[in-house]
């Protein structure tokens, strides 16, 4: 769950795609998450990335011309990073 698929000011949203539904899937995941950390499970984050440059785009550079120019989950980037609400606590897997 990253800024640029989840946030207003991310570059799904401003590229005018509706993304208003996945937000229904944060609670579930804050839920689930906090059942894990209970239990002593791992949790593990995923991101979507791609280099600054924007050369590893391929084809949804060519679907979306704007999305290179919005920065879409540019590495080291806000758009790229983890919603606020699940930022992984330091005894996740991947800190």
């Amino acid at each position: 769950m990253q800024n640029a698929f989840l946030h207003k000011e991310g570059s799904l949203p401003r590229m005018g795609l509706d993304t208003s539904r996945t937000l229904r899937v944060v609670q579930p995941i804050t839920t689930l998450r906090r059942t894990f950390h209970d239990a002593g499970l791992p949790v593990i984050y995923l991101q979507h990335t791609h280099q600054a440059d924007g050369e590893d785009m391929g084809l949804i550079a060519k679907v979306f011309p704007p999305i290179r120019a919005l920065g879409h989950c540019f590495e080291g980037s806000w758009d790229a990073a983890i919603i606020d609400e699940l930022t992984p606590a330091s005894h996740d897997s991947g800190n």
